[in-house]
């Protein structure tokens, strides 16, 4: 996973209140996306990921990835970029009617097609309900979760490689096929990091294919 600065609250709502996300975004998304925030870092308040860290962090970088890497200044994505995993993991907290108050029907849609609620068919879903800023917000996941597997068992090495080659990297060629020509240029440069990092760690792990 690529090294980033330190982010914090103040730096992650600065991107929303300064440009240029105070020209992209108007005043009342910014204090939705920031409501969004608070609700995500509520929800996994007391989840840590498996190195130990906090789980917020992963939530907050896909969001980043969105606004950093993309430039999608979508609010609806934005939101579900911090709220993907809450359903699952926290749905006292998180679940659609409230992704709904928030970002609308289109953000509790997305939030509905990101989550493995439930897990039967979750890619073919998504191959044929997806958008392409709901596809794209999952590339943005599996991309950082995939970089985030130093450290870990190889059997899981071998699941995500293989589950990321097999089933994701077509997706995400979908993706690619269907992206406009403003996004596509970024959106197709995270995935072929992505595949980058998949054939790097198959050859590690002799997988073949």
């Amino acid at each position: 996973m690529e090294a980033q600065e330190i982010e914090n609250r103040e730096s992650f709502l600065r991107r929303l209140y300064t440009p240029p996300g105070s020209v992209l975004f108007s005043e009342d998304e910014a204090t939705r996306i920031e409501m969004a925030y608070d609700l995500a870092k509520l929800a996994h308040r007391w989840q840590l990921r498996k190195d130990g860290t906090r789980y917020f962090e992963h939530p907050r970088r896909v969001a980043l990835q969105l606004l950093d890497a993309i430039e999608l200044y979508d609010c609806e994505t934005i939101i579900v970029g911090l709220l993907h995993d809450g359903y699952e993991d926290s749905p006292k907290h998180v679940n659609p009617a409230k992704v709904r108050v928030l970002g609308g029907e289109g953000a509790a849609r997305k939030l509905r097609l990101l989550s493995k609620v439930p897990k039967e068919d979750y890619v073919e879903r998504l191959l044929k309900y997806a958008d392409w800023m709901t596809l794209t917000a999952k590339l943005c996941d599996r991309y950082d979760n995939y970089g985030d597997l130093e450290g870990r068992d190889d059997a899981f090495q071998r699941k995500q490689t293989l589950e990321t080659r097999d089933v994701y990297l077509p997706l995400f060629e979908h993706l690619s096929d269907i992206t406009p020509k403003p996004y596509k240029a970024r959106v197709d440069c995270m995935f072929e990091k992505l595949a980058w990092m998949v054939r790097q760690r198959a050859a590690v792990l002799g997988l073949q294919g």
